[in-house]
């Protein structure tokens, strides 16, 4: 994972987090208020959304910093901000002085403690079984300062990350002969569930030489969350890959697919 897929990653997490583990949606009640990019909090005049309090969020990437004994990776700063608006808080004060206020129907009278609370609840969950497979930690959780009609805040991340884009494989794949001319396949599929994978690809071939491509051989239709498959082969020595696929594209539409490495196993089927 590099520093792109990184915050990307976190843009995800954020717009899915949810007031103590409810239903109201932390960054809007459709979770979209949370962007790429330190240019969307830039706004002089509350949004319009009626007589309701509100958050919105972005995270962006700050400085690089080479590793010395690994010239593949690096340490890149991450930031997300956060302003919090009170439509009638002409003083600015409310978000800053108290813990608890506004929020009348959007996000269950909830300010801005509340909101860092949630943020830094999720990070503190970033781990090898989740689909961030970066190190990262917590540096600074900032300061309060007053904004228009409510407050801001900004967060400081440190992660290790890959210069080159990451794409997490399945953790194994395993091949056995269900006898009748089928082999059975099972494989557990990569940590989490990553902002960009678009599900599985599958292929065979004849002998013991797995495809090393994703074309090289055929195709085995399999769901995108499945975790086993039967395989109607016919008898002899068959061998198979499986990719995770990413989609390079995302959150745009395109058609640039990416491919983890495969695992293979080979099988041969009565």
């Amino acid at each position: 994972m590099n520093g792109r897929q990184a915050i990307l990653e976190i843009r995800r997490r954020m717009r899915a987090l949810v007031f103590d583990g409810g239903a109201v949606k932390v960054f809007g009640s459709a979770g979209t208020q949370f962007e790429i990019g330190q240019e969307s909090l830039r706004f002089e005049q509350p949004r319009a959304m009626g007589d309701e309090d509100y958050a919105v969020g972005a995270v962006w990437l700050g400085a690089e910093i080479g590793d010395d004994e690994d010239a593949e990776l690096v340490t890149q700063e991450i930031h997300i901000g956060i302003r919090v608006v009170h439509t009638e808080d002409e003083t600015n004060d409310s978000h800053v002085e108290l813990p608890r206020v506004g929020w009348r129907t959007a996000s269950a009278e909830a300010g801005i403690h509340q909101v860092i609370g949630e943020i830094s609840s999720d990070l503190k969950r970033l781990g090898p079984d989740t689909a961030f497979d970066a190190q990262i930690q917590i540096v600074s959780m900032g300061v309060t300062i007053p904004a228009l009609r409510g407050a801001y805040r900004e967060i400081k991340l440190r992660a290790i990350v890959t210069r080159a884009k990451g794409y997490p494989p399945c953790r194994y794949l395993t091949v056995t002969d269900a006898g009748s001319g089928n082999a059975s396949l099972a494989w557990a599929l990569p940590p989490g569930s990553r902002y960009d994978r678009n599900g599985l690809v599958i292929e065979y071939a004849a002998g013991a030489t797995a495809p090393a491509d994703v074309g090289d051989g055929t195709d085995a239709a399999v769901g995108d969350t499945s975790t086993s498959l039967t395989v109607a082969t016919g008898t002899g020595e068959y061998s198979f890959s499986i990719w995770a696929e990413y989609d390079d594209d995302w959150p745009l539409e395109g058609t640039t697919d990416s491919y983890s490495i495969a695992r293979t196993g080979t099988i041969t089927v009565t």
